[in-house]
């Protein structure tokens, strides 16, 4: 008879156990989705960052290279960016200085970041 309720005692004392540790591991569920979530917004922002500073260095190169207005849509797959987009133009100001354009997107799942940025180049 002692062996039975023994054998009830652990059975409560478990269910308590369980009905402690439930709660934290919701909280912590729920955290570490949180944490997923915005590690994928950041490597997305970064890929972003990624297109931008490559389609500034290529506006750069292209306006020591001389020439007018140039516009071009650059190829973004050796910067991992399989769903980004690079978009450049190059045009002169009035000043003399280049202006530049840059629009950038890209994506990964469901988040998404675009962005349109303009910049003036000082001389070579």
């Amino acid at each position: 008879m002692k062996c039975n309720r023994r054998s009830g005692f652990m059975l409560v004392y478990v269910i308590v156990i369980m009905a402690l540790i439930a709660p934290a591991m919701y909280v912590l569920t729920v955290a570490s989705a949180s944490l997923a979530n915005q590690t994928y917004r950041m490597r997305v922002e970064a890929h972003r960052r990624n297109l931008e500073a490559s389609g500034l260095a290529w506006a750069k190169h292209s306006a020591r290279a001389g020439g007018k207005d140039k516009t071009a849509a650059l190829d973004v797959t050796h910067i991992q960016a399989p769903d980004g987009k690079l978009n450049v133009t190059v045009s002169q100001a009035p000043d003399g200085r280049a202006r530049v354009r840059i629009r950038t997107y890209c994506r990964r799942g469901k988040h998404v970041t675009e962005r349109d940025a303009g910049y003036f180049l000082d001389g070579p």
